[in-house]
């Protein structure tokens, strides 16, 4: 049940199937958010993952019988290789949240974001994923400054920063 998996209650399965058509409308639109990238590339990816299973599933009921086969959904995954070129820290697209309109107040837990910038920038060897980890780090606490940070670590991000720094 959905409840035993963590999920909603009665109440709320019967309140989420009112939103079906809202979510097959937006399944059929395009977005760009700091947390969402979804157009026609991402939806092809996703049918084609979807049929792909349906076939493993549809073949393990004809040689095992439908009533021995059940679908185990934690196993099931979707990657999008039209997303492989974006960098995603926690829940966003760094792109994204670099981009000049995007309002970063609009950030759900900017501390837990800015700890996993961090961390992606000391853990990251590729220099331009560092610099954008470092400018979107600035941005986001340009924005929200009572994010707390140590006195060693607001240290080593000003030598981060000047070491990635533009010439001027």
């Amino acid at each position: 049940s959905l409840k035993a998996r963590g999920g909603a209650g009665r109440g709320e399965v019967k309140r989420s199937l009112h939103n079906w058509p809202l979510f097959l409308q937006r399944l059929r639109g395009e977005t760009a958010t700091a947390e969402l990238i979804w157009n026609g590339t991402s939806r092809r990816e996703l049918l084609s993952a979807i049929e792909e299973e349906l076939g493993r599933l549809r073949e393990a009921e004809h040689e095992l019988g439908a009533d021995r086969v059940t679908w185990n959904d934690d196993e099931f995954s979707i990657q999008y290789p039209s997303l492989v070129g974006e960098i995603k820290v926690g829940a966003y697209y760094l792109r994204l949240i670099l981009a000049e309109d995007f309002d970063v107040n609009s950030l759900t837990g900017a501390n837990r974001f800015i700890g996993q910038l961090y961390h992606a920038f000391l853990t990251e060897e590729d220099n331009l994923v560092k610099a954008q980890c470092l400018a979107a780090m600035s941005k986001v606490y340009r924005a929200k400054p009572a994010q707390p940070f140590d006195m060693a670590t607001l240290a080593s991000l000003v030598q981060a920063l000047a070491a990635h720094a533009p010439a001027a």
